[in-house]
């Protein structure tokens, strides 16, 4: 599971608190955003504590995200977008869980074959695709199926 999605009522809750993290992240779902968000479901307002959950990586400053953070807080917003992260986290729990059965499957399905990892063709992409599993999804394929 390379890329977390976020699910559609996140984002729209977000905006609809007029919240502009989605411009100034590139990923709502990576380190910066999911800290801000956690915090703001968790109670925090202060612009200046929600931008300091900047991670080095991001490339908007502190002032920019402290800028896109001014919104609106309405108990109803805060609701919705607690009732979102919550899905979130369970989404990713049951794609993790999913993961886990796929390899178990894989992994005895495999037992009887006898196959040199050394045997798999280069990776053609560096980067993980979104919804790639959490395991090496070729090595496992290779022991099941053999060289081609």
């Amino acid at each position: 599971m390379a890329k977390k999605i976020p699910t559609k009522s996140m984002i729209e809750t977000i905006i609809e608190m007029n919240l502009q993290l989605h411009h100034v992240v590139s990923d709502i779902t990576g380190v910066t955003g999911m800290r801000i968000i956690r915090a703001v479901v968790a109670g925090e307002r202060d612009l200046d504590v929600l931008a300091s959950y900047r991670d080095v990586r991001c490339h908007a400053s502190v002032e920019t995200i402290k800028a896109a953070l001014n919104g609106n807080d309405r108990p109803e917003h805060i609701f919705a977008l607690t009732q979102s992260l919550d899905l979130y986290d369970f989404y990713q729990a049951t794609m993790l869980e999913c993961d886990r059965n796929l390899k178990a499957v894989l992994d005895s399905l495999a037992a009887d074959q006898d196959h040199d990892p050394s045997d798999l063709p280069r990776v053609r992409t560096k980067t993980k695709q979104v919804g790639t599993p959490a395991f090496d999804v070729r090595a496992a394929l290779l022991e099941f199926l053999g060289s081609t």
